[in-house]
């Protein structure tokens, strides 16, 4: 039976303002190996479809320095110290694009890649979403909006123009647990 390998020593590695970076070394239970393991320590992050009255889901355009290439996405960020997921879903939709809509619905919860990484992406599901005031973006965020009707994201993500993982994993989500079916 597999089983958690005990922590011998950990070392933090680097600090920034979104995450931390260690060092563990770490003994197998089962054989008795001991190796050094690296772990990318971030807040939880979450993702939300928004989908407005007339069917059309709310999508971003924006530079990722990871790829160095300009993604479209849904928009999502990080969860905010004492902040339920819910509320960041909320709050994160209506910086980056200017809308809101129903409450949000949890769609789902993820790990974002548990070989390397300790956080979690939750996916929502924000309803009837409107325009209610101009995006509010951060410092290092420049964001182009699209609405797309819901029914063609299945051929964007197939032609490989939506490639990020964590938006995948939300229209999976969406398409497992969609409250109405799309026309």
């Amino acid at each position: 039976m597999v089983k958690p390998w005990r922590t011998l020593q950990t070392d933090q590695l680097l600090e920034t303002d979104i995450l931390t970076v260690q060092k563990s070394h770490r003994k197998s239970p089962a054989s008795g190996v001991t190796g050094e393991f690296i772990t990318i320590n971030a807040p939880d992050w979450v993702n939300v479809i928004a989908v407005t009255a007339s069917r059309d889901v709310l999508l971003i355009r924006q530079y990722r320095h990871g790829t160095d290439n300009i993604t479209l996405e849904i928009p999502g960020g990080i969860i905010d110290r004492d902040e339920s997921p819910e509320k960041a879903a909320a709050r994160e939709l209506l910086e980056e694009t200017g809308y809101a809509g129903d409450s949000p619905v949890r769609l789902g919860v993820t790990d974002v890649n548990p070989a390397i990484q300790t956080n979690q992406c939750y996916t929502f599901l924000i309803q009837n979403a409107e325009q209610i005031e101009e995006p509010n973006l951060g410092k290092y965020e420049e964001i182009e909006m699209q609405s797309t009707p819901v029914a063609e994201i299945p051929e964007l993500i197939s032609r490989r123009i939506i490639t990020h993982s964590l938006v995948i994993t939300a229209f999976y989500w969406y398409n497992q647990r969609r409250p109405t079916p799309d026309p």
